[in-house]
């Protein structure tokens, strides 16, 4: 009797980490800029998964354990997959090759163009019509960028069928990635289940993890939460980075420099960029990268606007140099 319920519990404890995984990756909007509050993060980060398999939730690090090392020899690997996330056409090619290298991270990978697609597919812009909407008010310029926005995002997905670009194919693939230890999957896993802000120990060891594979795709997908605590006292949440602890109105605006960490690490960030371009071609708020989107939101300060970027400019050298007294001291 007890031999099965360690099995029962394994099994739900296997469930209830895909959930989690999973609703990370597809249940980010298309405002990526929102300020942080107890329920916008409690939504991101746990959405339903939580309550689907309560009892399993202390059994989880019985049964799955962050691998300590992993195999340098992938790098190369890794880095052909990071220049396919950023190139332009069809993720075709880039899916296919992902599958093959799990143990470079390809899971991730994998996963990541599924998320993506499911956003481009489910939109009735990108899945019904050929062009964006045009109206007389608007400015011409502003409809070609929409229009080329939409038609770039639509090349990537077009090679996917309907099932391929589902939560069902997304969470066995997610699946797979799990019983094979990807790295950056294993990683994801254990920042995203861990749901007690205020134990910073523990969320240090994680995201020490993170900053170890250095992956741009990976710190763009859990870059809120490298550096998010939540005051005991208080139970507000902020962010600590280099020994200060910033709140989420604060002037220097870690959100904005967590939203361009990814750009000093490897990842394009010009209009091609996948939440630039959804952006332009959904809302029609057409910016020339990230760091344009920054700047025109801080227009008003450019005080904070520089002691943002001066920010982030230290999170990409903590980053790049492995530098773990950073993020969360």
């Amino acid at each position: 009797m007890e031999t099965l319920k360690r099995y029962i519990y394994a099994v739900m404890a296997l469930l209830l980490l895909i959930a989690v995984i999973f609703l990370v990756f597809v249940s980010d909007s298309f405002e990526e800029m929102d300020d942080l509050g107890a329920t916008s993060i409690n939504r991101e980060i746990v959405g339903d998964a939580r309550s689907i398999f309560p009892v399993a939730q202390e059994h989880i690090d019985d049964v799955f354990k962050l691998p300590e090392e992993h195999s340098i020899a992938l790098d190369d690997v890794r880095a052909k997959l990071i220049s396919g996330l950023n190139a332009s056409g069809s993720y075709r090619p880039l899916y296919e090759e992902s599958l093959r290298n799990p143990q470079a991270g390809g899971i991730f990978y994998a996963t990541r163009i599924i998320a993506r697609c499911m956003k481009v597919m489910e939109s009735s812009i990108f899945g019904k019509q050929t062009q964006a909407p045009y109206s007389p008010e608007m400015d011409s310029s502003r409809y070609l960028e929409m229009s080329e926005a939409g038609d770039a995002l639509r090349e990537k997905c077009a090679a996917f069928t309907s099932e391929e670009i589902s939560d069902r194919h997304g969470w066995s693939v997610i699946s797979s990635g799990v019983a094979v230890e990807d790295p950056l999957i294993s990683a994801m896993k254990a920042l995203g289940s861990n749901y007690d802000f205020t134990d910073v120990e523990k969320l240090r060891l994680q995201v020490n993890e993170i900053i170890r594979l250095r992956d741009p795709f990976l710190i763009d997908e859990v870059r809120r939460r490298m550096a998010l605590v939540r005051e005991p006292e208080t139970g507000k949440f902020g962010y600590q980075f280099s020994g200060k602890f910033y709140s989420v109105d604060s002037e220097v605006n870690v959100n904005h420099a967590l939203y361009l960490l990814p750009c000093g690490l490897g990842m394009q960030c010009d209009k091609n960029e996948f939440d630039v371009a959804i952006k332009c071609a959904a809302a029609g708020e057409c910016y020339s990268g990230r760091e344009d989107y920054v700047r025109k939101m801080m227009t008003s300060d450019t005080d904070a606007l520089e002691k943002t970027l001066a920010l982030y400019e230290e999170m990409v050298e903590a980053v790049k140099s492995g530098d773990q007294t950073k993020f969360l001291n």
